[in-house]
Parts: C-alpha cells; sequence; structure tokens
C-alpha cells in the first residue's frame, strides 16, 4: 500500500512521510451533507505520530465531538492547523503549540470551546492567520497577544 494515496493524503515528501492531510466537507463526492464527511467521535492521538506533517486540515465534521488531543504537540513542522466547524471543546492542553514553530494559521473556529484564551498561542510569533470565531472564548485577551505582530487575519 501507498499511504499517500489513501484519502485525506494530499502530499508526501521525498521520503515518503506525510505531510499534508486534509480533509473538507464533501471532499468526498457524496453531495451536500449535514454531516461533512460523516466523521465522529474524537480526534485520535495517533495524528500526533505523524510528525512530518506541515499541514493538518479536519473541518466542517460537526459530529466530531473531542478536544485536541494532548498528542498534536508532536506535530512540530505544522506550518496550518485547521480544525474549524467540528465541535471540538476544552480542555485546552497549555503548551500544545510551544513546538510548533514554523505556524502561520491556526483556524479553530465555529467548535465548542468555552474558555479563556490560552496564553500558548501568543508564543507562536510566526502566526500570519488567526481564526477563534464561533466559540466562547471568554476573559481579557491576554497580554502577551500583543507579541503577534505577523497577524494579518
Amino acid at each position: 500500500w501507498d499511504e499517500c494515496e489513501w484519502y485525506g493524503f494530499e502530499k508526501c515528501n521525498e521520503d515518503g512521510l506525510l505531510t499534508k492531510f486534509v480533509i473538507l466537507k464533501n471532499q468526498n463526492g457524496v453531495g451536500n451533507t449535514p454531516h461533512g464527511n460523516g466523521l465522529d467521535g474524537t480526534l485520535p492521538d495517533e495524528f500526533g505520530y505523524l510528525t512530518s506533517l506541515e499541514e493538518l486540515q479536519i473541518d466542517r465534521n460537526p459530529l466530531l465531538v473531542s478536544n485536541i488531543p494532548s498528542s498534536f504537540r508532536n506535530l512540530k513542522r505544522l506550518r496550518k492547523l485547521s480544525l474549524a466547524f467540528n465541535n471540538l471543546q476544552e480542555p485546552w492542553h497549555e503548551g500544545l503549540l510551544d513546538d510548533m514553530n514554523d505556524l502561520v494559521g491556526l483556524y479553530l473556529g465555529w467548535n465548542d470551546f468555552n474558555m479563556t484564551l490560552p496564553v500558548d498561542i501568543s508564543r507562536r510569533t510566526t502566526l500570519m492567520s488567526l481564526d477563534l470565531g464561533g466559540n466562547r472564548i471568554h476573559g481579557n485577551i491576554p497580554q502577551e497577544y500583543g507579541q503577534l505582530s505577523s497577524l494579518s487575519e
């Protein structure tokens, strides 16, 4: 089996290691369904083993009720993390993004987060795009968010 030809595996590097995993609503061609690709349950911890990933995008799956597994902190090469329009919830694992030094896009909008803004997001000074809209974010904006000088979206 060539894993790089599996559904959702969009790009592999020259060593055959997965660098881009994308599942979007109706990517499978089934038509317009209210449940996206029908993903339900939780995000598997095993995504943390895909340490060559540069882009992870799993969007528009409202039956995906989960937190972001702490194993995601192993995805140190991520440049884009998009988990929008799912049903993700806290807890947010503080330090989750600490080793994602190349992260430029973080899209977590339209989930079910009910929390204050995580301070570790502010340490990703490479971020150019950040979407947390449509969640129940409350409290003050941490002063550290002023360090996000590269944000343009």
